[in-house]
């Protein structure tokens, strides 16, 4: 079954470079950055524009955590389901035909794999888009709003933050595929 096992590892290259290829920051493709969206409100009926920009920024900011929360929650349903699948298939392996195990494995693989480019990586590139768009409204402003433009500057180009912190669900990733070559190549054996 070296098939599999080259399949397991091509899906597994395919993903991950797909997901760190598009889960960047976003910054604007034109020279200069562009500014913060206003709003074209017309009428009497408008707040005034200190508390229409606290609204629109507490609602972006709100939005932002809320996105956050709801990305690990499912990511941790979704890296349990499939480590649940794999795991039957281990426990259960004496008793599986071969094939079995096979589509056990890979489903458990593929499982995380949808969620990794399904939910994961758009979720993270409108959290990026997000940030960019508030970090824009506090320069925008004068009313001392600093907070995402202040971690921002402190941790745009360090290692941490570039290479490991939004990656970080690609090392569950890999151990499942890793086990799941490892799981295929014992049944081989």
């Amino acid at each position: 079954m070296e098939d599999l096992n080259v399949a397991l590892i091509l899906l597994g290259a395919i993903v991950t470079f797909i997901y760190l290829r598009y889960n960047q920051p976003y910054r604007p493709r034109e020279n200069g950055e562009s500014p913060a969206r206003r709003s074209s409100f017309v009428g009497f009926d408008i707040p005034d524009p200190k508390n229409l920009f606290i609204l629109q920024y507490e609602q972006i900011n709100q939005h932002l955590r809320i996105r956050e929360s709801i990305n690990v929650v499912t990511g941790a349903l979704f890296l349990s389901a499939s480590i649940l699948l794999f795991s039957s298939t281990v426990f259960f392996q004496q008793g599986m035909s071969p094939l079995f195990v096979y589509l056990f494995v890979f489903s458990s693989v593929v499982l995380y794999s949808i969620w990794l480019l399904a939910l994961n990586l758009p979720t993270n590139i409108i959290s990026s888009r997000d940030l960019y768009q508030l970090r824009q409204m506090e320069k925008e402003t004068e009313y001392g709003l600093t907070m995402h433009t202040s971690l921002w500057e402190n941790m745009k180009n360090t290692t941490w933050d570039k290479y490991f912190k939004r990656q970080t669900w690609i090392l569950p990733f890999w151990v499942l595929v890793a086990a799941a070559i490892a799981t295929v190549h014992g049944v081989v054996v």
